[in-house]
């Protein structure tokens, strides 16, 4: 039977608490005293059937060093291998000791040298490939507790046996590498996280001419409706013009994607003719106070009519409000959303193509119908303008807001502005 090799004699001579350079009958007889402790150890009471499986994996690697220490003592029967015995007893007693104190499940394993097959009792998390920027995280199977947390890339992570969660994040990225993985004893597992790989498409259209398109506070040219590749990830977008307010969005770009930003500019205030005009004169003049008179009398009945709401123009009742709908849900929950999208869509979908996808019927929708959703939607107080909250000013777009295709919110955003909704 072949010999121990360096490394592995070595390991065992550590464990042993025995310098590398003692003989092989020293290190046998270490190792026959070990193996006596462990089968102690798996006999006692309180060994649980998951600690008495891994002591015996143990004591079967540790007696395949004991054979193989016994063919090399046994091919030397010249050699007077003279065992220290107090040496060797209080080395077997310092391991016995270290064995007995470590606890056989847990955490992270914290130190870098390895240990030998049989006690060896963690797996490996091995991260591969490039990951620049992007952090690990391991935590417990119920996310509560981190154990490790550091670069991703080029990590080598020794878990104890158990299931852990696993993540891996980078800044500027939306997206997370989350992964449950079950650590058994000896196994090695290698992942290689993909965040925000790929590429989108960004159009940015305004309805003013030369304005600066900037992303990420880098001016990249001016606005057109020409498609720009971009990396997937979250983008800070400035569109500005001289004597224009600058449009400020932050948007999301998925990998095959073509996203759509209208950008309306709105123009700044002439400060100096607002200065001319409060730039006033005022000369002392004799003023005759107004004769005071009795104050004329009213109807409160046409008091109250004059300020009663008005009706839509359609048959005298509401968009969202009328007999048989019942009463309306909160503005915003998904059951407000799903009856204004059909609302929506059995008025304006004049072709039956299941959603309003043409700027035609976007155009057709007046501006009480769009100013009397919103209201609907700001009572259910949010804190969001409804264009936001649905993404039709640019920002991460709500699939089938309201029942428009994705294709013709820039088109609604415009026709909103138009009608004096929140941006």
């Amino acid at each position: 039977m072949p010999a121990l090799t360096p490394d592995r004699r070595a390991q065992l001579a550590r464990v042993l608490a025995r310098p590398v350079s003692s003989s092989d009958g020293e290190l046998l007889a270490g190792a026959r005293q070990l193996r006596a402790a462990l089968e102690v150890r798996r006999g006692r009471d309180d060994t649980t059937n998951e600690d008495a499986t891994r002591l015996a994996e143990e004591i079967a690697s540790l007696d395949d060093a004991i054979a193989r220490l016994e063919a090399s003592v046994s091919a030397a029967p010249h050699r007077a291998d003279r065992l220290p015995v107090l040496g060797a007893l209080a080395g077997v007693v310092l391991t016995v000791a270290v064995l007995a104190a470590q606890p056989w499940n847990g955490g992270p394993e914290t130190s870098d040298e390895r240990r030998p097959t049989f006690l060896r009792r963690t797996g490996r998390l091995v991260i591969d490939g490039p990951q620049p920027g992007a952090v690990l995280r391991v935590l417990d199977a119920d996310r509560s507790t981190v154990l490790v947390e550091r670069p991703a890339e080029g990590a080598d992570v020794e878990l104890r046996r158990g299931r852990y969660a696993l993540e891996v994040r980078r800044e500027g990225c939306p997206d997370a590498w989350t992964r449950s993985a079950w650590f058994e004893v000896g196994a090695t597992l290698h992942f290689e996280p993909a965040l925000c790989t790929g590429e989108g498409r960004l159009i940015v259209r305004s309805n003013v001419d030369g304005g600066t398109l900037s992303i990420d506070g880098v001016e990249v040219g001016s606005t057109d409706e020409a498609p720009r590749p971009l990396a997937v990830g979250e983008y800070d977008v400035e569109v500005s013009k001289p004597g224009y307010q600058t449009h400020v969005g932050r948007l999301r770009i998925l990998a095959d994607e073509t996203l759509e930003l209208r950008a309306d500019l709105v123009p700044e205030r002439d400060s100096a003719s607002v200065a001319r005009r409060l730039d006033l004169s005022f000369e002392a003049a004799a003023l005759t106070p107004p004769e005071v008179s009795e104050p004329t009398p009213f109807d409160l009945g046409a008091l109250a009519a004059s300020i009663a709401p008005g009706r839509s123009p359609e048959g005298g009742t509401r968009l969202l409000q009328r007999d048989g709908l019942g009463r309306l849900p909160d503005g915003g929950s998904t059951a407000w959303h799903d009856r204004v999208s059909r609302e929506f869509r059995s008025r304006f979908d004049s072709d039956d193509s299941g959603g309003i996808d043409r700027v035609e019927e976007s155009e057709s929708i007046s501006c009480a119908y769009w100013r009397e959703t919103e209201a609907s939607f700001d009572r259910g107080g949010l804190g969001l303008s409804m264009a936001r909250y649905y993404g039709f000013d640019g920002s991460e777009w709500h699939p089938g807001a309201l029942g428009f295709d994705r294709d013709v919110r820039g088109a609604a955003y415009a026709r909103m502005r138009e009608c004096g909704l929140q941006a």
